[in-house]
């Protein structure tokens, strides 16, 4: 084994060579039983041999040679190469493309961990306090994942990633996100109000609903009320709400300090809400497809956090200091609304909620 590792090392050999080397070692030997090693071994091919044709069909050949419980760390390099080949070779319009097929290989590697490691994943149930529980089947949704009812009555996208079945008749969902912060929910804002509406069973009051229409590119007079009430001297800040057709919080100040006022303590007075459909709900009608738990982890290396929160306590903990963390933010004019887990802005004329890790983890610190 000491001698593969040299030839993985080696930039001369190739990776026929190193297979070749490979095989020669026994399976049953110490070194098949240390994932290290072969997390070592893999890092050396993936750095020296990532360019090499031939790199993924070694690979696997070699995957098929590892004890079952370690073939996750095979299909994790493999995916951290297809990775690699997306990076390299696609535009910057293909940049969400890469997100979301990142995502499911994310997925994908979690689900691999969980069936092939009982150690790790006793040791997940402990920490969502499901210890006593018995796992039967673990399910992603990936990319092939169907749509589900939503509240309003068409189709949705589910926001569990992760389904775990236990033997009790519990079923677990968790929401997986693999990066530390990014997009959690998004949506044009008519649907917004809709949704929302329906899965509180709560109006949001009219000068909120304009507010809103004004902030998220929804009001038909946007174009006229920036003409007229925007800062022309702020070139940017102008240009882009002209664009967007959407007001800044400064505009919105400036042409209604009421609507401006009256936005921004809804979104503090709903707190709860903000934070259960952003990362439990969605416009997804049936619990069976909410989430309970929102895990922070990532198998293609891209960070070493390993981290589940319990929803619940990030809708309680929310509340705590929505008054303090809740605000408009200062670029360009004020294009965000700061939120306690993360904030909401404006793109592509729709609400686009994001997460943040370190807001989260802070808040539930806190909490205890």
């Amino acid at each position: 084994m000491d001698r593969a590792v040299q030839c993985a090392a080696n930039p001369s050999i190739s990776a026929s060579i190193f297979v070749k080397t490979l095989k020669k070692c026994t399976p049953n030997s110490i070194y098949f039983k240390k994932a290290e090693t072969f997390r070592v071994i893999y890092y050396f091919i993936f750095i020296k041999k990532a360019r090499k044709s031939n790199f993924v069909s070694k690979l696997v050949e070699i995957r098929s040679m590892l004890p079952e419980i370690y073939r996750h760390i095979a299909l994790n390099v493999l995916e951290s190469y297809k990775r690699w080949y997306i990076v390299e070779h696609r535009d910057r319009a293909g940049g969400w493309k890469h997100a979301k097929l990142s995502g499911h290989s994310n997925e994908a590697l979690v689900k691999t961990l969980l069936d092939t490691d009982k150690v790790y994943l006793q040791s997940l149930l402990e920490r969502m306090g499901y210890g006593n529980e018995i796992v039967v089947e673990t399910s992603i949704g990936g990319l092939h994942e169907t749509n589900v009812p939503s509240v309003i009555g068409n189709k949705t996208k589910s926001k569990t990633d992760l389904k775990i079945k236990c033997q009790s008749g519990r079923e677990i969902n968790v929401s997986i996100k693999k990066s530390l912060g990014g997009q959690v929910y998004f949506v044009r804002a008519g649907l917004f109000i809709e949704v929302f509406e329906k899965q509180f069973g709560k109006k949001i009051p009219n000068d909120v609903v304009r507010a809103i229409e004004l902030f998220w590119a929804a009001a038909e007079d946007a174009p006229e009320i920036i003409e007229q009430y925007a800062d022309k001297n702020d070139k940017k800040s102008y240009t882009l709400q002209v664009r967007h057709k959407s007001l800044n919080a400064t505009t919105l100040k400036n042409y209604d300090s009421d609507l401006y006022n009256a936005l921004l303590n809804w979104f503090k007075d709903n707190a709860y809400e903000l934070a259960k459909i952003s990362f439990t709900m969605g416009a997804a009608r049936d619990k069976s497809e909410w989430s309970e738990f929102v895990w922070y982890i990532n198998l293609l290396g891209e960070n070493d956090v390993d981290e589940i929160f319990h929803i619940d306590d990030i809708c309680n903990a929310v509340c705590d200091v929505a008054d303090t963390e809740t605000f408009y933010g200062s670029s360009n004019g004020g294009t965000t609304i700061q939120l306690p887990f993360g904030f909401v802005q404006w793109h592509q004329a729709q609400l686009q909620f994001h997460h943040n890790f370190d807001k989260v983890s802070s808040l539930l610190k806190e909490e205890l």
